[in-house]
């Protein structure tokens, strides 16, 4: 399927965040922002912290129901630790079938990786305002994505498939300072 062809539709807006359930002492999210913060320490950027999120993509007790809560109209951001120092906050996407993003880039680093379900992600190239499709990636449990600020950061991703999706998503970015990870958004 080319990557102008997938039919969901696709949110014009992102919902607000829910406040974070917590990420303190034991348990996977908890093992999860430590990972993140060893990563971050050894300076090993997006591809480290992708390394890190990985072994906890599909695990059951990674999130509580709260967090796969969904939202009408468009995909749910559900904000689940921001680091007490700004340096990265760590969010659930759950997106129902049609829901997808816009075209965007990132003003920070971003790491998603595929917790339940199936998304697409096409990546585009900036023509101006605007940008050309040039990949299409089904992204399964498990996929995870590292991505840098720069020429190959834009992108879009969508469930088109008929069961919700819930992705998890790692930004450098203080959520008490800056609302989101996107730059810029285009038209296709």
């Amino acid at each position: 399927m080319p990557a102008t062809a997938i039919s969901a539709p696709v949110a014009e807006r992102e919902t607000g965040a829910t406040a974070p359930t917590g990420a303190t002492g034991t348990g996977p999210l908890a093992d999860l922002v430590r990972e993140i913060e060893a990563a971050l320490a050894r300076s090993a950027g997006a591809r480290g912290v992708a390394d890190g999120l990985a072994p906890f993509l599909g695990d059951p007790d990674l999130l509580t129901p709260a967090d796969c809560l969904p939202a009408e109209g468009c995909y749910a951001r559900n904000l689940l630790h921001a680091a007490e120092d700004g340096s990265f906050s760590i969010w659930a996407m759950v997106w129902q079938p049609g829901q997808g993003s816009s075209i965007h880039d990132h003003s920070c680093w971003c790491v998603m990786g595929v917790h339940r379900g199936v998304l697409v992600e096409e990546g585009f190239v900036a023509d101006g305002d605007a940008a050309r499709p040039a990949r299409q990636t089904r992204c399964g449990t498990g996929t995870v994505r590292a991505l840098e600020p720069g020429a190959d950061d834009i992108h879009r991703i969508a469930n088109a498939g008929t069961a919700t999706a819930i992705s998890i998503h790692v930004y450098g970015f203080d959520p008490a300072v800056v609302a989101s990870s996107v730059g810029r958004t285009y038209t296709a």
